[in-house]
């Protein structure tokens, strides 16, 4: 199964967005299609940037939405150790986001997702080995994701969220 880590700012870019690549790769992981890699760092910046007012306010989701994504990726994640920092074969230009590459090297992970041009500027460099770093619309077109559902109207962080006795859960916004 592909393992990919994904950047915070396309799951925010799906909140905002609600269409397009952003949002078709965070429906292709509630479809369970790969799994994401997460680091303790990845976490803590997905706490951080969802946490902010401003993005409640403009995504327009409700905290319980926030709430049972996180709760989605305590189950569904792949909890990693990233690579230390001096370990990586490669330097990102801006270290804010070196945490993505540690976690995508210490999880083994065939993907770094991201609409950051800091990373995507590493993509194809031979010391990255097997793993890519690819935007949104590429990653769905490699991985042959870009088939993943799209359910109409459905606001993003708010899809049917396998619960865990089996059966789905609505987390739509409250409007």
């Amino acid at each position: 199964r592909l393992v990919a880590v994904v950047d915070t700012n396309l799951v925010v870019s799906s909140i905002i967005s609600k269409r397009g690549p952003p949002f078709q790769l965070v429906q292709a992981l509630y479809a369970d299609r790969f799994r994401i890699a997460m680091s303790p760092e990845v976490r803590a910046e997905y706490e951080d940037v969802l946490a902010r007012p401003f993005l409640m306010r403009f995504g327009d989701i409700a905290k319980d939405d926030v709430a049972a994504f996180f709760r989605f990726l305590d189950r569904r994640s792949l909890e990693v150790s990233p690579l230390a920092e001096d370990q990586l074969p490669l330097v990102v230009r801006d270290s804010n986001d070196t945490h993505l590459l540690s976690a995508a090297f210490g999880g083994n992970a065939n993907y770094v997702v991201s609409g950051d041009n800091d990373l995507l500027a590493l993509a194809g460099d031979p010391r990255l080995g097997q793993l890519q770093i690819v935007d949104g619309r590429n990653f769905l077109a490699l991985a042959q994701l870009s088939d993943a559902v799209v359910i109409a109207g459905v606001p993003p962080l708010g899809f049917r969220v396998p619960a865990r006795d089996g059966t789905e859960k609505d987390t739509k916004a409250r409007r």
